[in-house]
């Protein structure tokens, strides 16, 4: 595998009620994210760290590791204005499973806004680990993740988030 570029989606407007938020290293999280946002007509924004994770696996996975056994939090590189933010009302949030939870990243994004009163509907990428274990982490724990009570949405989250057909038919599985 190798990393995309470390550059961040064009600045987000609030022109929509959606928001699809992403975190990719390799690109996989990337293409989902657009088939999302062209789906449900959200805007993109890329959480992007301020140091990149590196340009081979084995340097990110070292790095993932450390970041997951200290709890740091890695600053990021671009930000969402805190009167846009307020703006969405669903919020899709993509992100690869990394040791088996989302990355300190994504944890640094949920804990910079406030997503109390949001749908919040999570997506993720894994080359083996669900994204089960993703509602034990921190931020789930802190409630960050508010609105995200299941692992896998339902088909009534979904359609009230604006569709995704292949999504509902997961769901429906």
């Amino acid at each position: 595998r190798t990393p995309i570029d470390n550059n961040p989606e064009p600045a987000v407007s609030g022109n929509s009620n959606v928001l699809v938020a992403y975190f990719s290293w390799s690109g996989h999280g990337r293409q989902m994210a657009n088939w999302v946002a062209e789906e449900t007509g959200g805007e993109l924004f890329r959480i992007v760290p301020e140091v990149p994770y590196g340009d081979d696996f084995d340097t990110v996975a070292n790095r993932a590791q450390t970041e997951l056994n200290d709890g740091t939090r890695p600053a990021l590189s671009a930000h969402i204005d805190p009167e846009i933010m307020a703006k969405y009302d669903t919020i899709y949030l993509g992100f690869p499973i990394w040791w088996g939870v989302e990355p300190r990243v994504v944890d640094t994004f949920l804990e910079s806004y406030d997503f109390s009163q949001k749908t919040m509907i999570p997506f993720a990428t894994s080359g083996g680990t669900g994204i089960g274990k993703a509602e034990k982490s921190e931020a789930y724990r802190a409630g960050t993740l508010t609105g995200m009570k299941h692992p896998k949405p339902d088909r009534e989250m979904i359609k009230a988030a604006g569709g995704l057909p292949e999504l509902i038919r997961q769901a429906d599985e």
